[in-house]
């Protein structure tokens, strides 16, 4: 059996940004290890017929560019609702996910602002990539 792990990074503003939103929430840490365990599981090679996520709490982002698979998911955190958890974008190369931006209602994000975001910090990270 393949011992290929999924790996996780973070965009360096993503890493102070996400900082400063679980300061204000407490459970905010433990919510973010729990969702790389079932990320991990869920796009792990071997584990594509067991999905950890519906597609109510995980959402591929169109149009962000050819080839490049760039995701948002609800982050369920104890003591904020559905609607004010985080949703968390990320970019998938590979076995390596790194977590690029979020958005709250807490703090009224707008969609399409996180998707410009997204094509912006996958830009900084690797500015060869073509973008949409």
């Amino acid at each position: 059996m393949d011992d290929l792990q999924i790996e996780f990074d973070e965009h360096p503003t993503f890493s102070k940004e996400f900082e400063k939103f679980c300061k204000k929430y407490q459970q905010c840490s433990l919510a973010y290890r729990h969702l790389k365990t079932l990320l991990s599981i869920h796009f792990h090679p071997h584990n594509q017929n067991n999905p950890q996520f519906t597609l109510k709490v995980l959402h591929r982002l169109e149009g962000i560019g050819p080839n490049v698979y760039a995701y948002k998911v609800v982050m369920n955190t104890e003591g904020l609702s559905q609607g004010q958890a985080p949703r968390i974008c990320f970019w998938i190369r590979g076995n390596l996910i790194t977590f690029l931006c979020f958005g709250s209602h807490i703090d009224n994000y707008k969609d399409s602002e996180l998707r410009e975001l997204v094509k912006q910090r996958i830009q900084q990270l690797e500015s060869s990539i073509v973008l949409s």
